[in-house]
């Protein structure tokens, strides 16, 4: 027991989870129902944590299995295949805004296809952003 904290009853409550307690040293109302929601909090997390625990396990014995030398992998070697994975990933990202970029021009070329109709078909220069600025 935590003897330099006292707690004392403030606001009863026929429902003593409803009920406000006050922590001595540090003034903390609090209701026993909101203590359980905490406990309810930190229980939840624990388990995800635990279970993210379980599964990361799960992970590298698979991988151990298929290449038991990952265990024996010198710091060189781990900084060569985590530099090999960041590049694959930003070459992966690359492809994305290369594909997008490409979008863009085509929406671009139909836009302006768009204001050279308008201006044949009604004969008003119609004065848009340049899409380049």
């Amino acid at each position: 027991m935590n003897e330099e904290f006292k707690y004392r009853v403030v606001e009863e409550n026929e429902d003593f989870n409803n009920a406000v307690i006050e922590k001595s040293n540090v003034t903390v109302k609090f209701t026993m129902a909101q203590l359980n929601e905490d406990i309810a909090r930190l229980a939840k997390l624990k388990r995800e944590v635990e279970a993210n625990i379980d599964l990361r396990n799960a992970e590298m014995s698979n991988i151990e299995s298929h290449y038991p030398e990952v265990k024996e992998a010198r710091e060189e070697e781990v900084f060569k295949a985590q530099t090999l994975a960041f590049y694959i990933e930003k070459k992966k990202d690359r492809v994305k805004l290369e594909m997008k970029l490409a979008e863009i021009v085509k929406a671009e070329e139909e836009v302006a296809q768009v204001v050279k109709d308008i201006d044949t078909q009604i004969g008003i220069p119609v004065n848009v952003r340049d899409l380049n600025a």
